[in-house]
């Protein structure tokens, strides 16, 4: 699996003497990917089910999603496709953009992947996403491949538990072509809503919440 991501250069290229900070997302000096071995897992249920049971709280509930599949290029993300199937999950929720607290982004820490999801999302929030706390939670995991969009969805149901978004703890170089805001440190604040993003090669592209 290394040598595949390797040839396709997507992997990361920083000589930096921390190798913790080779993963970066939407930084300037990112250089792609670190990829790491993960797994998590979602117990998903109907809030009738939850209830019958006797679920007092539930760490989230899923408003609407979107999933599309491109067909323009095997590894390059189409910032059409990422806008649509963003647009598509806050529409399912019956909310707007202006609704959304929060983005748990895919940010891989690739060149091109960085600029065309900050691309979509300055399209669907315009000028409030520089406002707006973005998490990217490969910055403290490197990429888990399939098993990251798990893994992240477990972390953006725990920003509603718990009121903190998670930082970004390497991006101490914030790309101004990204222009999402980061904190290298905990945002503690009142969360109602967040919007998970993920997408990979082969055109897959998918978004959920608000939760």
């Amino acid at each position: 699996v290394l040598s595949q991501y390797g040839q396709l250069m997507a992997l990361s290229r920083w000589k930096g003497e921390d190798p913790a900070q080779a993963s970066m997302p939407f930084d300037a000096r990112r250089s792609g990917m670190v990829i790491n071995e993960s797994a998590g897992a979602v117990v998903v249920e109907r809030a009738s089910h939850a209830r019958a049971r006797g679920v007092q709280r539930f760490h989230a509930a899923i408003g609407g999603w979107g999933l599309a599949v491109g067909t323009g290029h095997v590894t390059a993300p189409d910032v059409t496709e990422v806008e649509r199937v963003i647009r598509t999950a806050i529409d399912r929720s019956g909310l707007t953009p202006d609704d959304i607290d929060t983005i748990n982004a895919h940010g891989t820490s690739t060149k091109l992947n960085d600029v065309t999801e900050a691309g979509a999302l300055r399209r669907v929030f315009g000028d409030r996403l520089a406002e707006m706390d973005v998490c990217a939670v490969k910055s403290l995991t490197g990429h888990g491949s399939a098993a990251s969009g798990v893994v992240e969805t477990v972390a953006a149901a725990l920003t509603l538990t718990h009121d903190v978004v998670p930082p970004v703890v390497t991006t101490t170089e914030p790309d101004p072509k990204c222009g999402v805001k980061t904190s290298l440190t905990p945002v503690e604040r009142p969360v109602r809503t967040v919007l998970k993003r993920s997408f990979g090669f082969g055109g897959q592209y998918a978004s959920m919440g608000p939760w």
